[in-house]
């Protein structure tokens, strides 16, 4: 589908990655504090932070080791590998939203 020409919104962990080797493609790379990721996993599954620590930490690990196996290559979440790099710590996905259209020169009217 990224070869083809249109409108394409992908999300994934390997999305803008998988991305890299075509042109036209504005990638997007998601970061924010480990702090608040747990908290976030700790509210959303419901668990304490401890155990969201624990789970945080073993996916991000697992996912990316099995990413290095398969795809031989461990630059998944390199910023230079993206167009724009936004730290979701404290904005909204109003502000996150703002930011890209901004960067790919659309105006609000």
């Amino acid at each position: 589908m990224l070869k083809e020409k249109g409108n394409l919104l992908v999300e994934g962990w390997m999305a803008g990655i998988m991305a890299d080797n075509y042109p036209g493609i504005f990638k997007i790379l998601l970061v924010c504090d480990d702090a608040v990721r747990i908290q976030r996993f700790a509210e959303r599954e419901k668990v304490d932070l401890k155990e969201a620590e624990k789970k945080v930490v073993e996916r991000e690990k697992n996912l990316l080791g099995t990413l290095a196996r398969i795809y031989k290559r461990n630059d998944f979440l390199e910023p230079e590998k993206y167009d724009l790099v936004f730290d979701t710590t404290k904005t909204t996905k109003k502000q996150l939203i703002k930011t890209m259209l901004d960067k790919l020169g659309f105006k609000e009217t």
